[in-house]
């Protein structure tokens, strides 16, 4: 009897395996006069149509500008990478953040998606279709008058593998018994931290996390689903701990410019 309870118990294990956070304060002045003496290419614009020289360029020609304490959006991109509302396990995660940094750093503000669908109401379809999930958020930002938005993802992936107990498959008491199932799951977490009016990227962070657990033949589908909630709880608490990190640096960063 000890013998089949231990055979049903659930191997349970998270590993926090990639955690990473960069920030930038850069000027992009500076950047360019460094080139000031470099032309750009003679066909760089053609019929109206910028060529990537240009376009470089103006890709560089922004100020970091940020200035703490600030008005900072916090956007999820969910499903179908679009712009969604903030599950209440990961927005427990978000204000412990708030929380840690303390009130030097400013508010946190969520982007709401209703926000968004009102500004975009107001565009052409042809302004619609033109812009991506993150020009979308900046406008939103810029209707909730923020100075930054963090915008960050978390996604989930499985793999369910057979092991040697899958040979009971074909016996009804043993496919609900007999955890004939590997079943591995990884979730990524990935933010950043951008200016609303120009784009400028301030820093990134990223976490992953991974949790292996055995299962049954018939308990795959609800043990994944269990585990693919706790993942992104878990991967977003292990996300805010490496954004934290970039909020820090960040703050020195700027403190220097000034």
């Amino acid at each position: 009897m000890k013998q089949a309870v231990t055979i049903v118990l659930v191997a349970f294990f998270v590993a926090l395996s990639g955690c990473s956070a960069t920030v930038q304060s850069t000027s992009g002045k500076s950047y360019l006069e460094k080139y000031s003496e470099v032309p750009a290419a003679e066909t760089d614009v053609t019929d109206g149509v910028k060529g990537i020289d240009q376009l470089v360029r103006e890709a560089a020609s922004v100020e970091p500008v940020l200035r703490f304490p600030a008005r900072i959006g916090l956007a999820r991109i969910g499903e179908y990478g679009r712009l969604s509302a903030i599950p209440e396990a990961e927005a427990e995660h978000w204000m412990d953040l708030k929380a840690r940094l303390g009130g030097g750093y400013g508010d946190f503000v969520p982007i709401n998606p209703l926000v968004a669908a009102l500004t975009n109401s107001v565009m052409t379809r042809e302004q619609r279709a033109a812009m991506d999930t993150v020009d979308e958020i900046r406008l939103a930002a810029a209707r909730q008058h923020l100075d930054a938005v963090l915008i960050y993802e978390v996604s989930t992936s499985r793999q369910v593998r057979q092991n040697a107990l899958a040979a009971t498959d074909f016996t009804l008491i043993t496919a609900f018994v007999l955890p004939a199932r590997k079943v591995k799951g990884v979730a990524v977490g990935n933010a950043l931290l951008i200016d609303v009016i120009q784009g400028y990227p301030y820093g990134t962070a990223q976490a992953d996390i991974e949790e292996r657990k055995m299962a049954t033949l018939w308990s795959v589908e609800s043990k994944t689903s269990a585990m693919n909630e706790r993942m992104r709880a878990a991967v977003t608490q292990a996300l805010t701990d490496e954004a934290e990190i970039m909020f820090r640096e960040l703050r020195l960063q700027i403190a220097e410019l000034d």
